[in-house]
């Protein structure tokens, strides 16, 4: 039983971190999130606790009592990486049962028309192999989707995700339209939120009309106005695709494609960094507002070196997009969301994704393609246990990542890039710690030009990524 306020001995949270803005000062809990702006009142608080030299008044009741509730305060001897477990205890129950499955990605097709010079699939080849150019039947996509519904219907989930992956997802156009409408046959009782990454390449008028029409949210990938993204992102031929990218989007939105379920998705390099506010422009002038920028997923030479330069870039062009209407985000972003709902684990793949390739084999994650089991069995997958370490695999459970100041908002980082990096999944993404702690901190830093009341932060769907405080 906590004691009563009046009674209480406090101490400072040892996840209590505290960022000053200005005059402003922004605090929030390592693990357990509640990232907010500190009152006057809160900061004497808090300072004379950290000097141990607090004295109780009554007056100090109602503050008192909203650090309390935050986390930023105990009242009594606290072990908050054994209160982490115990949350996690539930979420292992949930793995286990097969009840944290929200997710279903078909890789409908291993081929791809464009030859992008940075392709994550390089990588993911060397690490598991060739990739032999395979396209999705009918009969393996029926199989799985019924397979996914067999799962979550033991479960409670009223809402799920269904992925189309590739390679060039488009390829299957026939074998998506497919998919969608036997799913949307069968979800009386549950909500279907479906999501593609293509380059667009193959959009026609009878693709755009058919997506428009759906629950989907569609990420046309551009990396740069036209000579920079035809450099990256060429055909075979080593003709550039940026005219039929973004003519994808003006056809969907054309279309009438609800503008908040499409955007453009760059990839930052050292070849667009210095360019990142024109992408901006080409969203305005195709009639979008929302661009996702994210960092490669695994060492490249095309990978931003410095780590300033890439987090002040990222700054300006959120600030920018601000003052412009347009909504910039990627994973860089989604730390300070996360530092107010601290997340389980990075991405929710791990544990929450089943994904199905054309040979009916079972994995978790695109970017690493160790196959658990195959369709027939896939009820062996909760029973697998490399499958069940690596979906726990997360914060409070990677030694390296300890005591961070971002350890809830970042939870390790990728877990693919992790095992491609180092052979194991059980440390932290290396890789990317200086650059997510800075670009945290300078976030919290920056808040008045990265925020607006028509911009603001968005809640994290807890069917996609688990968060700490379910």
């Amino acid at each position: 039983m906590r004691k009563s306020i009046e009674t209480g001995r406090y101490s400072l949270s040892e996840h209590l971190v505290i960022i000053e803005n200005n005059s402003k000062t922004w605090a929030y809990n390592s693990l357990f999130g509640g990232l907010r702006e500190l009152s006057d009142k809160e900061i004497d608080v808090l300072i004379k606790l950290r000097e141990n030299n607090y004295c109780y008044m009554k007056s100090d009741k109602e503050t008192l009592a909203k650090l309390l509730a935050d986390k930023f305060v105990y009242d009594s001897e606290y072990d908050e990486y054994l209160n982490l477990q115990l949350i996690k205890e539930k979420y292992k129950i949930s793995i286990l049962n097969g009840d944290s499955i929200t997710k279903l990605l078909l890789n409908v097709t291993s081929d791809c028309n464009l030859r992008c010079q940075y392709c994550y699939l390089n990588n993911v080849e060397e690490i598991c192999g060739h990739i032999e150019k395979k396209n999705m039947t009918w009969s393996t996509a029926k199989k799985a989707i019924d397979a996914f519904y067999n799962i979550i219907q033991k479960g409670d989930n009223k809402k799920v995700h269904v992925r189309f992956h590739g390679g060039e997802p488009l390829i299957q156009y026939k074998l998506i339209r497919q998919c969608i409408e036997y799913i949307n046959n069968k979800s009386e009782n549950v909500e279907v939120r479906y999501h593609m990454n293509t380059n667009g390449v193959l959009m026609n008028q009878e693709m755009a009309e058919f997506f428009a029409n759906q629950n989907m949210n569609i990420e046309v990938s551009i990396d740069a106005q036209k000579e920079i993204h035809d450099n990256l992102r060429p055909f075979a031929s080593g003709k550039g695709s940026f005219d039929e990218g973004t003519n994808a989007i003006r056809l969907l939105l054309e279309n009438k494609m609800p503008e908040e379920n499409l955007n453009i998705a760059t990839t930052l390099t050292e070849n667009n960094v210095a360019h990142l506010k024109e992408i901006v422009d080409l969203c305005l002038s195709l009639g979008l507002k929302n661009l996702e920028i994210n960092t490669l997923l695994f060492r490249s030479k095309f990978d931003v070196i410095d780590i300033e330069k890439r987090v002040n870039a990222l700054i300006d062009v959120r600030s920018y997009g601000l003052r412009k209407g347009v909504r910039v985000t990627g994973k860089w972003f989604k730390l300070i969301e996360r530092l107010k709902d601290t997340v389980l684990n990075y991405c929710g793949r791990f544990g929450q994704q089943i994904s199905v390739d054309s040979d009916e084999g079972v994995y978790v994650c695109t970017g690493y393609l160790h196959k658990y089991t195959q369709l027939d069995t896939i009820d062996d997958l909760f029973k697998d246990e490399e499958y069940f370490a690596v979906a726990m695999r997360g914060i409070g459970n990677i030694e390296g990542c300890k005591d961070c100041m971002i350890e809830g908002a970042c939870a390790g980082g990728c877990t693919a890039a992790v095992i491609a990096e180092n052979g194991t999944f059980d440390v932290p993404e290396y890789k990317e710690c200086e650059f997510r702690k800075l670009m945290a901190k300078k976030l919290i830093e920056n808040m008045d030009r990265i925020i607006c009341e028509e911009i603001n932060f968005e809640e994290i769907d807890k069917t996609y990524v688990p968060i700490v405080n379910n």
